[in-house]
């Protein structure tokens, strides 16, 4: 118990009573897996055995929801590569100026596709590091979420 008890003859007492003063005479009454500390080993053993309902639905959640991630990364990849900066032309500008190492390397080469009259082709390799980079970021934003979802 957490806290002293006083005992008089005849009480019951448990594994771990403390004898404070005088004498004490204890009749074992259970001993191995008939005793009280066995009942608490075996409900540990039983509780961590099972898995909690809650534990279940995080578990089914985190695995759905680990592969939706994946499938929007794929689909803001896709977006981007095929239509995103036709739509949005000033993304990839304004990406160049706000210093990304991949934007200005896209920037530079269709800056330097323009003067030789082939900005179709770099154009499509600029939209398609932007892609990647877009998608990167959405696994990069959402993945550690999902990871803690999955760990137990």
């Amino acid at each position: 118990e957490p806290l002293p008890v006083t005992k008089t003859a005849g009480d019951k007492v448990t594994a771990g009573t403390i004898n404070c003063d005088g004498q004490m005479t204890v009749r074992a009454e259970h001993s191995g897996q008939q005793t009280v500390i066995a009942d608490i080993v075996r409900l540990v053993e039983m509780a961590q055995a099972r898995t909690a309902p809650i534990q279940r639905l995080a578990d089914t959640v985190a695995g759905k929801f680990a592969y939706g991630v994946m499938a929007l990364s794929a689909a803001t990849f896709g977006f981007w590569a095929l239509a995103g900066t036709k739509l949005f032309p000033q993304v990839l500008a304004s990406a160049a100026q706000a210093g990304s190492a991949a934007a200005a390397a896209c920037a530079a080469c269709l800056k330097a596709d323009m003067a030789t009259g082939a900005a179709a082709a770099t154009g499509k390799v600029a939209a398609l590091i932007l892609s990647a980079q877009m998608a990167c970021n959405v696994l990069v934003t959402a993945c550690p979420c999902a990871l803690g979802l999955a760990t137990p």
